[in-house]
């Protein structure tokens, strides 16, 4: 489903619905989890298995009047669980470095000992941790609509989205604002940072296009 839909369209009983399934969804993800752990404490498998709980998205849950996701770069939508057992990492309970969907891949492999292409897009996150590295994750939506494609920039302590169509920016200071209610980018304190972050983002693009998203059907 795409395309957030507003809170305001629905009524105080479609309201309690939404509650009542988000609730459901997250025991049933909690069920499953826990059926996958159980089944390998039970066949000896658990210290000898790498889990990983993450996801694509996040979802608006209401947050900006909004429910389900859409075409917007939003924190709620972006900023999603990367949770890792795995043995012999020895990487602290929790860190705060930005990591991206496209890390994923790079960072099983070599845990599990395994060389990635040198063509794919991301960085075992890892060995980023490790080095104290400061990283960027970017994130891109194409609807087919020149008016919504957007690119995003998001580090440690920012979230900074670029229309290029209409050249409408959005930054947000994390650090300050969590739940990113005040877009700062008309700041002319924060012109060098934006003018950076589009050229980043420049740069990005011509490394790492995919011609696909180019192609529109002509029927």
């Amino acid at each position: 489903m795409s395309g957030g839909t507003s809170i305001e369209d629905l009524d105080e009983e479609q309201k309690k619905t939404v509650l009542r399934y988000t609730y459901a969804m997250v025991y049933q993800i909690d069920v499953a989890v826990g059926r996958i752990l159980g089944a390998l404490e039970n066949a000896g498998l658990r210290e000898q298995t790498i889990v990983v709980f993450t996801s694509d998205h996040g979802d608006f849950l209401c947050d900006h009047g909004l429910l389900r996701k859409g075409e917007f770069a939003s924190n709620a939508l972006l900023h999603v669980p990367f949770v890792l057992s795995a043995p012999g990492t020895h990487l602290p309970p929790q860190v705060d470095t930005v990591m991206s969907n496209c890390d994923v891949m790079p960072t099983l492999a070599a845990l599990a000992g395994v060389a990635t292409p040198t063509w794919q897009h991301g960085q075992d996150i890892c060995s980023a941790i490790r080095d104290g590295e400061e990283r960027k994750a970017f994130a891109y939506c194409f609807k087919g609509v020149p008016e919504r494609n957007n690119h995003t920039v998001y580090d440690s302590s920012h979230r900074f989205t670029y229309y290029p169509h209409s050249g409408y920016t959005e930054l947000f200071d994390h650090g300050e604002d969590p739940g990113e209610c005040r877009n700062v980018a008309s700041d002319p304190s924060n012109r060098a940072m934006i003018d950076a972050m589009i050229q980043m983002l420049g740069q990005r693009t011509l490394e790492h296009s995919n011609p696909i998203l180019g192609h529109v059907g002509v029927w």
